[in-house]
């Protein structure tokens, strides 16, 4: 009897926010807790709280609450719906939509934990790196997990301060919000050691200026700081080894075009190289030239090894020469199916690649265009 006539009072007021808009919890606490008193017991006998709608539910599931503590639980549920409902309307008057929101707390259901009393603070904070609200809410969208888990004021401030400390540009600190937000969730503590890393290595491969280093690596990487210090040593170690770098080669290289490298798994990292390797040395490239091409190019060990097979493969049937493959970027820097699609077109208008030289397949596209053009008027003029 409790249940139904506790559903009754409470089930005009609960209703899905999809089907009929906002919950008025004011009044529904009230409801509930008239009704919690009035069925409280009857000789001596308290009966459970009746269950609570599916509105109620799906909030408490939010939390990953189970069954057992949504019926034993109202108090808590309705607190969690009231954190729910101000967050959706923060969100909402930055420009979220209502889609987005729904998105962003069900990948991150702890976002409903984050004092609605602190939101505008840390909102400002990332506004102030990020300039407009529309950025801000790409991070928020796109990683939910890093804003609200960095949603501390303090830990934001000290992060935000301790980069602007080491001197990164105003556009790297915009990346390192935008692209690499996860860097924020960490504690300034561990991007601190990061950074002291940084430096030490610096210093062990015989740099002069480890902070300019350090501060040159993040420039170059904007993610290493979200990478573990035992990862980024083992890379080093690793790639050092397999081109046989010396230590102002190996420095040289991570100021430059390597650093990126450092966030791939080790392994991955060994099986490519030794991979590439192996394939290009059975087309008689001597190993010199591979090693001079990967440190030139480190992009190269981004693709996967049957990318990377099926290029070579393509390129020797279309008349490329095994020891023109290393001539240019053509193995990192253009796409397996722009490759493929060039390919076919210049087979179709019979350009010979091997006395004309594969160049014409790293222009951009518009050039691409107009220089073929450009030679299939050529070669009809040369017809007549």
């Amino acid at each position: 009897m409790a249940l139904k006539i506790l559903m009754n009072i409470t089930g005009h007021f609960v209703k899905s926010s999809h089907e009929t808009g906002p919950l008025n919890l004011g009044l529904f606490i009230k409801l509930l807790g008239r009704s919690c008193t009035q069925f409280s017991g009857h000789g001596g006998k308290k009966e459970n709280v009746a269950q609570l709608p599916n509105s109620i539910q799906s909030n408490a599931k939010v939390t990953n609450m189970d069954d057992g503590k949504i019926s034993r639980r109202p108090s808590t549920i309705i607190r969690h719906a009231m954190c729910k409902e101000k967050l959706e309307e923060f969100l909402l008057q930055k420009g979220a939509s209502h889609l987005s929101v729904e998105s962003i707390i069900l990948r991150y259901p702890k976002a409903i934990t984050c004092r609605s009393k602190d939101l505008p603070e840390v909102w400002g904070l990332w506004q102030s790196i990020l300039k407009t609200d529309k950025a801000v809410m790409l991070v928020v969208t796109r990683s939910p997990e890093s804003f609200f888990r960095s949603g501390g004021i303090e830990k934001l401030s000290e992060n935000i301060a301790f980069f602007q400390s080491l001197g990164l540009s105003p556009k790297i600190l915009n990346e390192l919000m935008l692209q690499s937000p996860r860097t924020f969730a960490n504690s300034v503590q561990i991007n601190k050691q990061m950074v002291a890393f940084l430096e030490e290595l610096c210093v062990r491969l015989g740099g002069e200026n480890p902070e300019d280093f350090a501060r040159q690596a993040i420039t170059n990487n904007i993610f290493i700081l979200t990478r573990s210090i035992n990862r980024v040593k083992a890379n080093i170690e690793s790639l050092q080894s397999l081109m046989k770098l010396e230590n102002k080669d190996m420095l040289s290289w991570i100021y430059g075009e390597g650093a990126f490298i450092l966030n791939l798994c080790n392994n991955y990292i060994e099986e490519n190289f030794l991979l590439f390797q192996q394939k290009l040395q059975s087309l008689g490239v001597l190993e010199a030239d591979i090693t001079r091409h990967i440190y030139e190019n480190p992009s190269i060990l981004l693709l996967s090894p049957k990318v990377f097979v099926y290029k070579i493969e393509v390129l020797l049937d279309c008349g490329v020469e095994a020891s023109k493959l290393l001539d240019n970027t053509l193995l990192s820097d253009v796409s397996l199916s722009r490759l493929r699609t060039r390919l076919r077109l210049l087979k179709q208008l019979g350009y010979d690649l091997r006395s004309n030289g594969t160049g014409i397949l790293l222009l951009s596209q518009p050039r691409f265009l107009s220089r073929l053009t450009r030679w299939s008027k050529n070669a009809k003029t040369k017809q007549i």
